[in-house]
């Protein structure tokens, strides 16, 4: 069974060569969806053989990856960012797509500034789509079962940029705080604050970490079961980044 990788780039000209390389063996088609680089990005996108797509940005996330999974052509498709790269046997996503019934599967994350956590970025388009303006998650079409993701071994993604990248984690409370101003409920109650909680707790703003952390807890009634796990997860993250700065 054939499996596709997308990206959503802007100005990754240094980082990008090495995410497309580990890709080759894995995968059978790259989608790159360009933000607007002003770099290489563009033209290293395309000599490395990707599909490249002249997108926009409008500080949405989800958007933006759910346009690269559309320009995908298979359905499976492993959604990343230009600073990670894969590694693992050539043929172990193809693998695990062909032996799972299940749409959504999860890959280990090694960080560079933390252990280990499960990200869960190999997906069927036809059955999830990506959901929150900022630190966005795979979430079912309606009427699609709720499932735990199952984790593929034998491969892992390696992010190479640090989570503590004061320029990116500012944009993404500024996106994160929008998100809750305009009443955004996506993908579900109170995760825009768990998003801006994940980056100011990351900030070291740890007052205002917590008042995020609370005000999504007053939400919590509203959640289901996929949504409580995805809450845990955003939360135990900040908890974690604000224990760190105390």
């Amino acid at each position: 069974m054939s499996v596709s990788a997308s990206l959503i780039t802007r100005d990754e000209e240094v980082l990008l060569p090495a995410c497309l390389a580990s890709l080759k063996p894995l995968v059978d088609e790259i989608v790159v969806y360009d933000t607007g680089s002003t770099d290489a990005t563009i033209s290293i996108a395309r000599a490395a053989g990707a599909t490249v797509i002249a997108g926009f940005w409008n500080n949405d996330f989800a958007r933006a990856r759910n346009a690269a999974l559309d320009a995908c052509p298979t359905d499976w498709v492993l959604s990343l960012s230009a600073d990670d790269t894969v590694h693992g046997h050539p043929q172990a996503l193809r693998d695990a797509v062909e032996r799972t019934s299940q749409s959504v599967l999860a890959l280990p994350l090694k960080r560079v500034d933390g252990p280990p956590i499960p990200s869960a970025t190999l997906l069927r388009k036809s059955v999830y789509r990506w959901s929150g303006a900022v630190h966005e998650v795979p979430w079912p079409i309606v009427g699609a079962p709720i499932e735990p993701p199952a984790m593929v071994s034998q491969v892992f993604v390696r992010k190479h940029r640090t989570s503590r990248d004061v320029a990116s984690q500012e944009r993404n409370l500024a996106i994160a705080a929008s998100a809750v101003a305009r009443g955004d409920v996506s993908p579900f109650p109170g995760w825009p604050h768990l998003a801006a909680a994940v980056s100011a707790a990351t900030l070291g703003h740890v007052e205002d970490a917590e008042g995020w952390l609370e005000a999504a807890g007053r939400l919590s009634d509203q959640w289901d079961a996929r949504a409580r796990v995805f809450a845990k997860v955003a939360s135990d993250f900040a908890r974690a980044e604000i224990a760190n700065r105390r």
